[in-house]
């Protein structure tokens, strides 16, 4: 406004209402073109269900808001995919995994992290149970491999065997309600040959200090519920003739 004392208005009379409410019009304007500006910005954006199937992210409502917009973050700014160790755990951490991925070089027995043992045991004449924190569990880790990760097997309703007979209408030869997957197992080769195609992903690694090799990483923890999405950025950012020796459990 103008210098003068024509333009010095009362507080909470009529004309400093009407600026007031001018000034609270033009702002719900700015805050709308603020946020149209910020609609590409996976932190900031007001349609982030919209940006993440935009980026070929299922929205998860079991994911807090920040994990969400971290990982949708991971997968916009991913950038060039180099192949290496580094890059995949980069993504895997924008994503909110809490992972370290290490090459196995030099090559050591992957199997010595996969095979994994009980962290819940009964031996012995004072064995007993009754602790909430003790469940039986397997603890060590298992393969990420590209390719299909289960076979398709059909549940038959109606088989001939021993004590088949006939007389149902119902029950034809080959009928069925449903299928199933049965996950496709696969197990570390015996050849050492194969052993540096295998990187390991978990907790932190522990190494000889003469030989340079990973003799322990600790075990990773991550929800049951986004272990498919787990897998589906392992394989996304892999060399494609490498497998994952994946140390984690799945709470």
């Amino acid at each position: 406004m103008p210098e003068g004392e024509a333009w010095n208005f009362e507080k909470g009379q009529d004309a400093d209402k009407l600026l007031e409410g001018i000034a609270e019009a033009q702002e719900i304007v700015r805050l709308k073109l603020k946020a149209i500006g910020s609609q590409r910005n996976p932190y900031e954006t007001d349609m982030l269900e919209d940006l993440e199937r935009d980026y070929g992210i299922r929205p998860d409502n079991r994911l807090s808001e920040a994990e969400r917009r971290s990982k949708l973050a991971g997968r916009m700014y991913a950038g060039t995919n180099t192949g290496s160790a580094p890059y995949l755990q980069a993504q895997l951490q924008a994503a909110g995994f809490n992972l370290y991925v290490y090459q196995n070089d030099p090559a050591v027995d992957p199997d010595l992290f996969v095979s994994g043992n009980y962290n819940l045991q009964l031996a012995g004449e004072n064995a007993y149970t009754g602790r909430v924190d003790a469940f039986l569990r397997q603890t060590g880790g298992h393969l990420i491999v590209s390719g299909i990760d289960g076979i398709t097997v059909i549940d038959y309703l109606s088989v001939v065997g021993p004590g088949s007979f006939t007389g149902n209408s119902t029950l034809f030869c080959g009928r069925f309600d449903d299928s199933r997957i049965d996950p496709k197992i696969y197990t570390v080769p015996t050849d050492p040959g194969y052993w540096p195609t295998i990187f390991f992903i978990g907790g932190e690694a522990t190494y000889d200090e003469v030989t340079g090799e990973i003799t322990e990483i600790e075990i990773a923890e991550v929800p049951a519920f986004r272990r498919p999405e787990l897998r589906e950025l392992v394989i996304r950012y892999k060399p494609m003739k490498t497998w994952a020796a994946v140390v984690i459990n799945y709470t």
